[in-house]
């Protein structure tokens, strides 16, 4: 899969789920229907799941993130 081609079943390109996503899309489903379509093979969840990471400002899942240490 292709950083120009994320989503090959339905030919939809990373940009056009960033502009899914500064739409208001919120998870995998709402950012498929704002395309009009629905996830078929499943390959590119995860891309699209970092799509919605960076528009929430949330580290990507399964990513360490430093914290400073708790002080008391």
């Amino acid at each position: 899969m292709s950083e120009r081609h994320s989503c090959t079943c339905h030919d939809i390109t990373v940009d056009e789920f960033r502009s899914a996503c500064a739409g208001g899309a919120h998870n995998v489903k709402t950012c498929f229907k704002t395309l009009g379509c629905l996830p078929q093979c499943n390959k590119c969840i995860p891309l699209i799941r970092s799509v919605l990471n960076e528009f929430s400002g949330q580290a990507p899942q399964n990513t360490v993130v430093d914290t400073p240490p708790h002080t008391a």
